[in-house]
């Protein structure tokens, strides 16, 4: 018998969202290289990634559904950012969020 009650389940992820993800992060390892956003953590402050995710945010807003560079749609952008911010949130020096905003 195995327990598994545990453990996280990665099946109710939806898997057509993924993929649309997964070509994002396949179009940027094209295009940079495999990864090159996880070397670029400790370096890349955290406003610059959010910006990158609003901006896909407001394009979808504006109903443009497709990034013309890439080709994809925005909101898949979009996720990918935030994935990446939340990666990137181990590096607390990179951390330029407007601490006075409260």
């Amino acid at each position: 018998m195995k327990y598994d009650e545990d453990k996280v389940d990665i099946s109710l992820v939806p898997t057509a969202a993924l993929r649309g993800v997964a070509k994002v992060f396949e179009y940027g390892a094209k295009k940079y290289s495999p990864f090159n956003w996880a070397a670029d953590g400790p370096t890349t402050e955290w406003r610059r990634t959010y910006s990158s995710m609003q901006r896909h945010l407001y394009s979808w807003l504006e109903c443009e559904d497709i990034d013309p560079e890439s080709g994809l749609d925005h909101l898949s952008h979009a996720c990918t950012q935030l994935l990446i911010l939340i990666e990137h949130q181990k590096h607390k020096e990179m951390d330029n969020r407007c601490k006075n905003l409260k």
